[in-house]
């Protein structure tokens, strides 16, 4: 079921044989779930509006501006994690979360957002959104996409999981699939 970010990060947390896709495997989570993957490689970044010219020289710089991030998610954690203010920060969690931070930096509520850029490209280009007209401003950190799987979940079921996704990987059918997302 397609819900919002947060509740889909919970339900996984709780309910055996429930999982999320796609998350950022980070240190901290790395004991909350049973990983598949990884699914691909991305960046967790800030995008703003490239009207706004907005330089960032390091992550304290961030503190000026408001930032947008999903509830829970890794963007904002990694923030958090590295001198953020969590003031700075205003999570965003609902089904459509990416298009609503889209929507809030257009009315100047928030002045960039954070999250991972194959996925904030992608909901720009379902929402027909120009992202030409937005740039990233920092990049937080390189980190790879996985399956995240509660952790009472059978091993049994991790490993099909695991062999599935290499074998579409190892046939072609992987490139087909995220090429379709491009």
């Amino acid at each position: 079921v397609l819900t919002n970010w947060s509740r889909v990060y919970s339900t996984a947390m709780k309910k055996k044989n429930h999982m999320v896709f796609s998350t950022v495997k980070t240190q901290k989570r790395e004991h909350l779930f049973k990983w598949v993957g990884p699914i691909m490689d991305t960046i967790d970044c800030c995008i703003a509006p490239k009207a706004k010219k907005i330089v960032i020289n390091n992550i304290l710089d961030l503190n000026k501006y408001r930032i947008g991030a999903v509830l829970k998610d890794a963007s904002g954690l990694m923030l958090l994690d590295n001198g953020v203010d969590k003031k700075n920060l205003h999570l965003i969690s609902g089904k459509n979360s990416i298009k609503q931070s889209f929507v809030k930096m257009k009315k100047n509520r928030i002045d960039m957002f954070a999250y991972t850029l194959e996925s904030i490209q992608y909901d720009a280009r379902k929402n027909d959104l120009k992202m030409s007209d937005y740039e990233v401003v920092y990049e937080i950190k390189k980190t790879k996409l996985y399956f995240a799987f509660n952790k009472n979940t059978d091993d049994k079921i991790i490993l099909k999981w695991q062999k599935a996704l290499d074998e579409i990987k190892s046939d072609g059918t992987y490139d087909e699939i995220v090429n379709m997302y491009r």
